[in-house]
Order: C-alpha cells, then sequence, then structure tokens
C-alpha cells in the first residue's frame, strides 16, 4: 500500500494498521482496493474479510469526497459506522410532497448532490382534470416538468419538506408554467392547513429562460452563484439541459463529441460545486434517445452463470476452451453496451419484456458529473378489442449515494394537484380491468347479436 499515503494523504489508516503490510507484500495497490473484490483480495492476503471491505468503503468514500461526488457534512457512508455527533445532521431534501415517492427517492431530492430526471419526452395533449378546466397536463407527458414545478414550491416549506428558501428555474425550452403552478399550489392538500404566511409564493420562484447556448454558459459560469446568494435560494432547477447541447454541439465528429464533454465535464464541477459550497438541491432534466440494439453490442452478454474472476497464483491451469470463454465473458462486461444497464435505467432485460431501450441524452460523459439520476417512464397499455388503453408512468431511482436503487418502479400520476403515487392495489386492480380476456365475447353465446 506504498502509493495509499500518495492517493489520499488526508485518510486516517490508524484502524487498518493492522492490514497495511500484508496488503503492501502482496502488491496490492489502491487501483487494486477498487476494482477487485474484497475476495480475490483475500485471496491474496490472509486477512479479515470484514476489514478489508471496510478499508475498500473509506478508501471509495474518501476518493468521493476528493472528487467532490458527496458533501463532506455527511460523515461516513451510510451502512458503516458513523460519529454520534454527525448521526443527525443532514442538509436536508426537498420533498415531491408524496411519502410513497420521497420514500423510493430516499428522502426526495437532498441538498448537496447535483440530480438529474429523464424521461421521454411525448407531444402535448389537453388532458381534462379534476376541476373541469381543459389543463395541459402532458407538454412532457412523462412529468419531468411536473416534478420541477412541485420541487419549486415544496422548497419554500419548513423542514422536513423543504428548507424555508426561494427557488431558481431555468428554462431552455419554455417558459416557467405559471398557470400550471398555480393550479398545484391552490388545489394540492398540503397548502390548505398552511396560514397564508406560510405559503408558498410565486415571489420567492425567479426564472429565467435561455434559448441560446452561449447564454446559457454565460450564466452558468457567471450568474447563477450570484443569483444564489442574492435570493438566498435553496433549489436550482434547469429544464432541461439538454436543449441547447443539442442545438449547438456538433456530435457526428470525434472533435465535436470531445468538445462536448469537455463542456459537460465543466458544467457538471460548477453546478456539484454551488450545490455542496451553498447547501442547495440542484435538479435538471434530461431527454431520452433511442439505443439500437445489434447484433454486435448487447447481443454479446455473458450468461448469468458465467463466471467472471481474476486469475491469482494459486488458480489452477484451466482448458483453452473455457479460458477463451472467460476471457470473452470477461471482455463482453468491459463494454459499454453492458455497463450501460446499470447507470442508464433502461436494461436489455427489459427489452426483452418488449420495453423501448432509450438512452439518456448527453451520454457517459455527463452521466459522470451527476450525483443521482431518476429515470420516468411512460408506457401505454392498450385493449386493441375495445380501444381502451391506459397511460402507465414510474419512477425508478437509478443510482444515488445517500441510498440503494429502487428494487421496484413507483407508478404515479399526474392530477391536478400535482404529483402523487399509484397505490399498489389499485393499479393491479386496473391491470385487472384491462384484461383483453375480460371483454372477449363469445358470439355464439350471445343474447342480442
Amino acid at each position: 500500500m506504498a502509493d495509499l499515503q500518495e492517493v489520499l494523504p488526508d485518510l486516517d489508516l490508524g484502524p487498518y494498521s493492522h492490514l497495511l503490510h500484508s496488503l503492501q507484500k502482496n502488491g496490492i495497490v489502491v487501483t487494486d482496493l477498487i476494482t477487485l473484490d474484497p475476495l480475490l483480495i483475500v485471496k491474496r492476503c490472509p486477512l479479515p474479510l470484514d476489514d478489508v471491505r471496510r478499508l475498500v468503503r473509506d478508501v471509495l468514500y474518501a476518493l468521493q469526497q476528493q472528487l467532490h461526488t458527496v458533501p463532506p457534512c455527511h460523515g461516513r457512508p451510510t451502512g458503516g459506522p458513523r460519529d454520534p455527533n454527525l448521526a443527525d445532521e443532514h442538509l436536508g431534501f426537498v420533498s415531491t410532497l408524496d411519502s410513497v415517492l420521497d420514500s423510493a427517492l430516499g428522502g426526495g431530492f437532498p441538498a448537496g448532490y447535483l440530480t438529474e430526471i429523464v424521461g421521454e419526452r411525448y407531444e402535448a395533449i389537453n388532458m381534462q382534470d379534476n376541476v373541469g378546466a381543459a389543463t395541459d397536463l402532458s407538454a412532457s407527458a412523462v412529468g419531468k416538468t411536473q416534478f420541477a414545478l412541485c420541487l419549486l414550491l415544496s422548497v419554500q416549506l419548513p423542514a422536513p419538506a423543504g428548507f424555508s428558501k426561494s427557488a431558481i428555474y431555468i428554462g431552455t425550452e419554455a417558459a416557467l408554467n405559471t398557470r400550471r403552478l398555480e393550479q398545484v399550489l391552490k388545489m394540492h392538500p398540503h397548502f390548505h392547513s398552511l396560514p397564508s404566511s406560510a405559503r408558498p409564493s410565486f415571489d420567492r420562484i425567479h426564472c429565467l429562460t435561455v434559448h441560446d447556448f452561449d447564454a446559457q454558459q454565460a450564466i452558468i459560469d457567471h450568474h447563477l452563484e450570484r443569483a444564489v446568494q442574492e435570493y438566498n435560494a435553496g433549489l436550482v432547477v434547469i429544464d432541461s439541459i439538454t436543449a441547447n447541447f443539442r442545438a449547438y454541439h456538433n456530435s457526428s465528429t470525434s472533435s465535436g463529441l470531445a468538445q462536448r464533454a469537455i463542456e459537460l465535464n465543466r458544467i457538471g464541477a460548477i453546478l456539484r460545486r454551488i450545490a455542496r459550497e451553498h447547501r442547495l438541491a440542484v435538479v435538471v432534466t434530461n431527454q431520452v434517445s433511442d439505443r439500437f440494439v445489434g447484433s454486435v453490442g448487447s447481443a454479446v452478454r455473458p450468461a448469468p452463470d458465467s463466471s467472471w474472476r481474476t486469475s491469482s497464483p494459486a488458480t489452477p491451469p484451466i482448458a483453452l476452451s473455457q479460458s477463451s470463454t472467460a476471457s470473452s465473458a470477461q471482455n463482453s462486461k468491459l463494454t459499454l453496451d453492458y455497463q450501460q444497464d446499470f447507470f442508464t435505467g433502461w436494461s436489455s432485460d427489459a427489452h426483452s419484456r418488449h420495453e423501448e431501450l432509450k438512452n439518456p441524452a448527453l451520454g457517459l460523459a455527463w452521466a459522470n458529473q451527476l450525483s443521482a439520476r431518476v429515470v420516468l417512464k411512460l408506457g401505454n397499455e392498450n385493449i386493441f378489442s375495445r380501444g381502451l388503453a391506459k397511460r402507465r408512468r414510474t419512477l425508478s431511482l437509478v443510482f444515488a449515494p445517500w441510498c440503494a436503487p429502487t428494487e421496484l418502479p413507483v407508478e404515479y400520476s399526474i392530477e391536478a394537484q400535482g404529483i402523487e403515487h399509484v397505490p399498489r392495489a389499485v393499479s393491479q386492480e386496473h391491470d385487472e380491468l384491462l384484461r383483453e380476456s375480460l371483454w372477449e365475447t363469445d358470439e355464439e353465446n350471445e343474447e342480442f347479436p
């Protein structure tokens, strides 16, 4: 571990002093700690597995702090021993005002992080809401902007729902939908119980519409941080981060892609720094593009029982054919086609269930800038015999440093009062009613043909 002090000079190695000699003797370096499975390290070094796992966890967390991907005030990562003085210290969350959705997100949208909401965009349609007025609830039918509007209001609430601060909204595709925002403010039951002095106000939402890439860059580079300080903002929303990039950058050439990656890295670093230093939540929306599955790419995927192990001096020789198979399986796991299943929100397993594969826009360069990614999906389920259809919206947390990804997507709906989850029992009842076999008729036994 000769390079550990060089890479992480501030890391406290006192609790791991009994591990260092054996690790150094067997040539284990920091790269091995963060890339190898702890079981493989223990095979090479006769050390306690739990101690090695704790060391790996602390090294990873220290590297994340060094790269500014986690706020330093959170103490040790969740799941490990924590300082009692820091156990209750948290920057807080901006709530969606729905307890089930907040639970799926690990509490809501936290301060100190850059969080992305990504989903597919559809044509706008007019929907009849519960108050009888035709309201456009699906300008982005999956609901990215609807989530953003709810956050603009909830951040003004006191903890635990918000920060009692104002919000900044930067629109790149359309102006802030104040009509819809007013409807949510009037209809949501959470706001009815508040005195007028405590209710969210439009005066604390500062919005700007930008349709030019250079202007967007100037705002993020020079004006955003000053506005955060001047308006005492607890939330910054950019809706969407993609529009001006797609119009400005030429992504058809390698030089264009390289320049775009540089710009994305710079923007991501600025937004993360503002979120961390000013203890606010930064939320950006993103679009998606189609992912094409060819014969080469994701078709070359290892079988579930394929072994992926790192050879060691103690490993016995294996047959050439087995070695080739293992090497092929290992190499396929290193490809982007395989890895993107874990950070895009769309997996090849879902494709096998007839779900269209998508990729969040701006690619891997932008994904590396994010602290968390929330994926919203919209699907149609049709009953062909009766022409009935149901639009199902689901939310999933793909990755985040403050909690584990969601195991099952949470279904939600867009109502006049905002976003609310759909109880699982109700969802199953709807599925049963939409079964085509339920509505089929037997022509031979029809009483009135």
